[in-house]
């Protein structure tokens, strides 16, 4: 299947009851090879099920899910009151009949653990393979095709307008200038009297409580608790700290962090393994994060110093924990690397990293503005943006001459990464469960090494596998030295365009205050609105800033590049020219209330609690609360100094088209073809 396309996946839309199986960079030239491969797996699936235990594993992620009702960003009440219309528009009985799963969840464990008679096959066989019902189809890229669909849409619009009289013209033109003027116009103060509003005294002062409570472990020194209502489930994180590694084991770690779950281990092979994974966790994930000192008051250079570590996040009922700790404790301790599995899954990995910055160019874009600035910014990069595919793509290139050394390389650091003296521990639970569940929980702290217990291993041709900064220790790199103003244009196979204007104003002795957060929040809400998107086309537009000076403004799936550097450099004469009073302010505040007051859920309390204790800025976010009651119009206005001198130093990265870049080239200083073979 590897040799036809590069990833799939099967999406249920069980409203409409149509199942799709989607496949991305697929060989086109193999489109008759893919459909008989298709029909092929699900007959065989039809004849004999997945296997008992990965099906086991499916019903029990699907209980976890429905259990934790877990809806990302999207208001949980509201998803769950839509439910309930459903059962109305059905004209059930029961209004909260979807709300009731362990009965179905019972009979399916019934039908697949006590009867075992290919439940799931013969649903396959029944609903899919004699089911005619079906279509094929391929969509091929071509790189003339926007150029060729624009050209269509030109002739369109040419042979429209002969068709229209001088009258119609003159109305379209009219209608324009009158859409125009009902786009800028405010509305008068009749219409907003009429909007039911809050004030500024009907909200609490006291803010969410994001400490954490630190326990007491023989296993593990550093344990901190957030006490929430989690219904069942245990949250956790460990972070192993990677200071003392050097950028290159920086990169393996991210590297073994991706691949963690794709070994055999000394028990079961990689597929068993995912199966018991999926069996006993509603998640499991380990990623490269890095953080750094943000309290107020903290010297730009000390800001600059950065700390990675290795995460591993996870959750799982109470009922899993002992059998979820074994599973753990073997994929810390158990894998047995090789090197043709690692050849295969690092071209899985260089993949992955394409149709994620290509899917997702904004967050690409952020992190690449941001690794010009900070080194917390710079190690982001490399470990999770352009910086990181590069060597990731570099190491799948060469792997033929270099196989050897970054199979050393990855053995290396996972002797050593699970250090049990550099572990932190974060987790959440009801009060009621914390003791019994950390107790059970720490024993994995048997699987960790200690520094006695950690051995040094060799590695091949370690120096001429990468550059001699990339040998330094993190702790001992001055990022300033690596931090530059790129002005980068990263050309992408896109018709819209990501524009980035960023600036760091630490740097120029300016810190994150409670009127200059409003200031931001009204840029955003209102100039960059009105100008980027509502005048300009622009799907979005934000202004992002963070206590350690980083402020990025940045489009989203913008038609313009120019135009939109042009309006971020006119965003200070706007504001000064802006009539701010009290009764404007108090309703931005109050927005900015609803953004960093909004129910978190458990999961995500526990996240936020974290990255507050790891950015010592628990009393940033008091300290910025309490004063937002104290802002007035002038201090607000006053902070636009910040935006006005950080204007003078901004750099440019834009991700766009290569056509449009092309046109003022000039201004950047590097045009980057990111996916040029």
């Amino acid at each position: 299947m590897k040799e036809i396309i590069d990833s799939h996946q099967l999406r249920l839309r069980y409203q409409k009851s149509i199942l799709c199986d989607i496949s991305k960079n697929a060989n086109g030239n193999k489109f008759d090879e893919f459909q008989k491969v298709l029909l092929e797996e699900f007959e065989e699936f039809g004849r004999n099920g997945f296997g008992r235990e990965k099906e086991i594993s499916a019903i029990n992620t699907f209980e976890f899910e429905e259990k934790e009702c877990e809806y990302g960003s999207f208001p949980k009440g509201v998803l769950l009151a839509m439910k309930t219309t459903v059962g109305f528009a059905l004209e059930k009985s029961d209004m909260f009949w979807k709300f009731k799963i362990n009965a179905a969840v019972e009979h399916i464990k019934k039908e697949v653990v006590e009867k075992n008679e290919n439940y799931f096959g013969k649903i396959i066989t029944k609903y899919f393979l004699e089911n005619t019902n079906r279509v094929f189809a391929k969509c091929a890229p071509s790189k003339t095709f926007m150029t060729k669909l624009n050209e269509e849409e030109k002739k369109r619009h040419l042979e429209a307008a002969k068709k229209l009289t001088q009258e119609e013209i003159n109305t379209v033109v009219k209608d324009s200038e009158e859409l125009k003027k009902q786009q800028t116009k405010e509305d008068s103060e009749e219409q907003k009297k009429t909007i039911p509003t809050l004030q500024l005294k009907d909200l609490s002062k006291r803010g969410t409580d994001y400490s954490l409570e630190q326990m007491n472990s023989e296993n593990i020194e550093k344990i901190f608790y957030k006490e929430n209502s989690t219904n069942g489930i245990f949250y956790f994180s460990l972070c192993f700290d990677l200071k003392e590694c050097t950028l290159d084991e920086l990169c393996t770690a991210n590297l073994l962090g991706k691949l963690l779950k794709s070994f055999d281990t000394e028990k079961h092979n990689f597929i068993d393994l995912n199966t018991l994974i999926e069996r006993y966790f509603g998640r499991l994930v380990c990623t490269i994060q890095s953080t750094s000192n943000k309290r107020f008051g903290t010297e730009s250079a000390e800001m600059k110093k950065v700390v990675p570590y290795l995460e591993i996040t996870g959750k799982l009922l109470y009922s899993n924990m002992k059998e979820a700790i074994e599973v753990l404790g073997e994929m810390m301790s158990q894998i047995k690397f090789d090197k043709k599995t690692l050849e295969k899954k690092l071209k899985t990995v260089v993949s992955d990293a394409e149709n994620r910055m290509k899917n997702q160019p904004a967050s690409l874009l952020v992190m690449r503005s941001s690794s010009y600035m900070t080194g917390s910014g710079y190690v982001q990069d490399y470990t999770n943006g352009l910086a990181s595919y590069r060597k990731f793509k570099y190491y799948s290139d060469n792997f033929e001459t270099i196989g050897d050394t970054l199979l050393a390389k990855l053995q290396s650091i996972y002797s050593s990464v699970f250090n049990k003296e550099k572990c932190t521990v974060y987790f959440s639970c009801e009060k009621q469960n914390k003791e019994d569940t950390i107790k059970t929980f720490m024993n994995i702290a048997n699987v960790m090494k200690t520094p006695e217990t950690i051995e040094k291993m060799s590695i091949p041709n370690y120096e001429q596998s990468c550059e001699g900064f990339e040998r330094q220790k993190i702790s001992e790199i001055d990022f300033t030295t690596l931090l530059k103003a790129k002005n980068e244009a990263l050309v992408f196979p896109v018709k819209n365009n990501y524009v980035a204007l960023s600036f760091n104003f630490a740097d120029l002795k300016f810190k994150l205050d409670s009127s200059f957060k409003a200031l931001c929040e009204i840029t955003e809400k209102l100039f960059l609105w009105d100008k980027v998107r509502v005048e300009g086309g622009t799907y979005g537009v934000y202004a992002l800033y963070q206590a350690d000076g980083v402020f990025v403004f940045y489009s989203y799936r913008d038609p313009h590049i120019f135009e939109t550097l042009d309006i971020y450099k006119q965003i200070p004469e706007l504001i000064e020219h802006f009539s701010l009073d009290e009764k404007i302010l108090e309703n931005y505040l109050i927005g900015i209330f609803a953004d960093i007051d909004k129910p978190r859920n458990a999961e995500t309390l526990l996240q936020f609690s974290k990255t507050f204790h790891q950015e010592n800025t628990i009393e940033n976010y008091k300290e910025i609360r309490e004063n937002m009651f104290n802002a007035t119009p002038e201090t607000v206005k006053n902070t636009v100094q910040i935006i006005k001198e950080g204007l003078k130093h901004a750099n440019i990265c834009v991700i766009g088209n290569e056509e449009m870049i092309q046109k003022k080239a000039e201004i950047f200083g590097e045009v980057v073809q990111v996916f040029k073979k």
